[in-house]
């Protein structure tokens, strides 16, 4: 999928049947720990199909069976006679949390109630919290302005074992709806 600025559908690429759009060197890369994840792949395009691939849109594809969101942060094109053949880097679309803030926030509990509190302001939901993790209660201070994602990943250290995972759940591709979700 190629969404725009907003997230809306712009073209379905399907890289096993398209053959005016062709998608190579693609590489999805994530980060169990930190919940980061990178995408890069080249996209032979025609010229008047390159402006779909500007940065600040976004790719949406399948990985595992999980939807994965990510946003163009930087782009390099190649021309050639008849098309045009542009390499991505990609974003998970989490990194919109280093961009919503918190602070002065006390939050007591288990591990689902604190990362509620934490993801209070954004557009993000809690997913799934291991019951281990929810077994326990913990105690949260942050004082100073804090990103949301800084702050989710200091709770590593507080919730032992937590392997972050944001997953996006596409609701209508077209009109650019979707529910952000983080796993712990």
């Amino acid at each position: 999928y190629i969404l725009d600025h907003d997230k809306k559908l712009i073209k379905i690429v399907n890289t096993s049947t398209d053959t005016v759009h062709i998608v190579y060197d693609d590489t999805y890369t994530g980060e169990l720990v930190t919940g980061a994840e990178t995408y890069t792949a080249t996209f032979k395009v025609p010229y008047e199909d390159q402006l779909m691939l500007l940065e600040g849109n976004y790719i949406g594809f399948y990985w595992q069976g999980k939807f994965k969101l990510m946003q163009i942060k930087r782009t390099e094109s190649v021309e050639y006679i008849d098309d045009v053949h542009i390499t991505i880097y990609a974003e998970f679309v989490g990194i919109e949390l280093y961009n919503s803030y918190i602070f002065n926030l006390t939050s007591e509990g288990t591990a689902s109630k604190i990362i509620n509190d934490i993801l209070f302001d954004t557009n993000y939901k809690l997913g799934y919290v291991s019951p281990e993790l929810d077994s326990h209660n913990y105690r949260v201070d942050i004082t100073d302005v804090t990103s949301v994602y800084t702050a989710l990943q200091n709770l590593t250290t507080t919730f032992k074992g937590c392997e972050w995972e944001f997953t996006v759940k596409p609701i209508n591709t077209i009109t650019g709806e979707y529910e952000f979700y983080v796993n712990c």
